[in-house]
């Protein structure tokens, strides 16, 4: 058999609650910032520190606006699949790593194994996927280091298809 590689990256949508999230955290800062500035108006000995402050708000408003800007990169490099998760097409942390031939259940998320097992507390689930609730994501059960999780992820046709030749028996 040939070495097999895929790659792709799958943005997530953001949800309302994301969006009402964002607005409230840059509306937070646009408030500290203006209060910070009047404090610094009324007392003239603290205006260094006041602007170092609203210097700060801004700062981390913008570091932490860019995790509602995410992305999820699924390489698939023979029979394994890694899951990154990218914030701000900057910050990068690994999710899972699964080995495919070694999986429980694999299928659409629309069937009853997958509402069995997203209901079972004792797997832990790793959402990598545009949206949770969508007809177009898959999962697969897993174990790893000793741990049963549950993928939800949009993978392409591509994906699938080779998930599907490494286990025939849990499609």
């Amino acid at each position: 058999m040939n070495d097999i590689f895929v790659e792709e990256i799958v943005k997530k949508q953001n949800t309302a609650v994301d969006k009402l999230a964002m607005f409230g955290l840059v509306l937070l800062s646009v408030v500290l910032s203006v209060i910070l500035f009047f404090v610094s108006a009324l007392i003239p000995q603290f205006s260094s520190i006041m602007i170092g402050l609203i210097v700060i708000a801004v700062y981390f408003t913008y570091i932490l606006s860019g995790d509602f800007n995410l992305e999820y990169e699924y390489a698939l490099v023979n029979s394994e699949i890694d899951v990154d998760k990218i914030a701000a097409k900057k910050r990068r942390k690994k999710l899972t790593s699964v080995n495919l031939r070694r999986l429980d259940f694999f299928g659409k998320s629309t069937g009853a194994d997958f509402e069995k097992c997203l209901k079972d507390v004792s797997i832990k689930k790793v959402f990598a996927c545009r949206q949770k609730k969508s007809e177009d994501n898959y999962f697969l059960v897993y174990s790893e280091d000793a741990t049963r999780k549950m993928l939800i992820f949009s993978p392409s046709d591509e994906i699938i298809s080779v998930i599907e030749k490494l286990n025939p028996k849990r499609y």
